[in-house]
């Protein structure tokens, strides 16, 4: 008879400083071009639901944070894992310095 593991499930906490720098991105996309904030939402989104299923997936980059980047786009999302709970801290462009 085979063990199956039942994959635990994680609550995913934007908190408010990265939701801010989420929507000034956005709208700064908005301005370069009509599909560009639908298309980096799309790339934040499905990293999120990545980071959301396998969050042990992305390496430890500094202290207990770890980076997940976005495809098509430099972005990297800074999170750490507490318990049942991610929290995103950030999102970063891949040029501008890291949380420390």
């Amino acid at each position: 008879m085979k063990k199956f593991v039942q994959n635990m499930v994680y609550n995913v906490i934007i908190k408010p400083e990265a939701e801010i720098e989420l929507f000034e991105f956005l709208n700064w996309y908005k301005s370069k071009g009509v599909d560009l904030p639908v298309k980096f939402y799309k790339a934040v989104h499905q990293q999120l639901m990545i980071i959301e299923k396998t969050p042990f997936l992305f390496q430890i980059k500094y202290k207990e944070f770890r980076v997940a980047y976005t495809n098509k786009f430099n972005y990297g999302i800074h999170f750490t894992i507490e318990l049942n709970t991610i929290y995103i801290h950030a999102f970063l462009h891949s040029k501008r310095q890291p949380l420390v």
